[in-house]
């Protein structure tokens, strides 16, 4: 789905800008938004809900759950004005929907080159992590000038996650197995 040009997220940015709708506003999706649900799902590609608003999200992953449709990401709820509650990651969780944790919330804030943002604290993070963790994988979200390199942040979240209490075995499923499952490079982790 759309995520510069999303409606949530130009109208929330105040941006003067056209945006893509993908919900009729009123809690129902768009067919455009749920044929290409179906085009994805046909093809056994991942659909993410991009920067859709949290209860957008929520309709999409009940829509792919109710297709029986296995690769729906949630789009970095954890971050900014796509956080979701602990409710709502586990009503994603509980549909079947991936939640995408993106770490880049631990890098920006005051002292990068992205000091617009609040940091997120290490506890906020393992706290997020922990409601879902066998329905999150982690990516980094990087490669803005001045910030750290991919390669190199995501060292940084494991080592971080690691300290924090994440078993070797966790970490792998949400770096390798999940991520691995989503681009069809091996089966669903869970064996569903």
């Amino acid at each position: 789905m759309p995520t510069l040009d999303a409606e949530y997220a130009v109208k929330n940015f105040r941006q003067k800008t056209p945006f893509i709708p993908v919900s009729d506003g009123r809690g129902k999706l768009l067919p455009e938004t749920v044929r290409i649900m179906e085009i994805c799902a046909e093809a056994g590609m991942a659909f993410a809900t991009g920067h859709s608003s949290p209860e957008e999200s929520l309709l999409m992953a009940q829509t792919a759950h109710d297709m029986g449709f296995g690769k729906c990401i949630i789009t970095h709820p954890n971050t900014t004005i796509w956080k979701m509650t602990p409710a709502q990651l586990e009503k994603a969780a509980t549909l079947g929907a991936w939640i995408e944790f993106c770490y880049l919330g631990r890098f920006w804030g005051k002292g990068s080159a992205m000091p617009e943002y609040t940091r997120q604290s290490l506890q906020e993070a393992v706290r997020i992590l922990r409601t879902a963790p066998e329905q999150t994988f982690i990516t980094t979200d990087l490669g803005q000038a001045g910030m750290p390199r991919p390669v190199e942040g995501m060292r940084t979240a494991l080592k971080e996650l690691a300290q924090a209490g994440f078993s070797q075995a966790e970490l792998h499923s949400m770096t390798c197995s999940v991520p691995a499952y989503l681009i069809g490079l091996q089966n669903d982790p869970h064996g569903n």
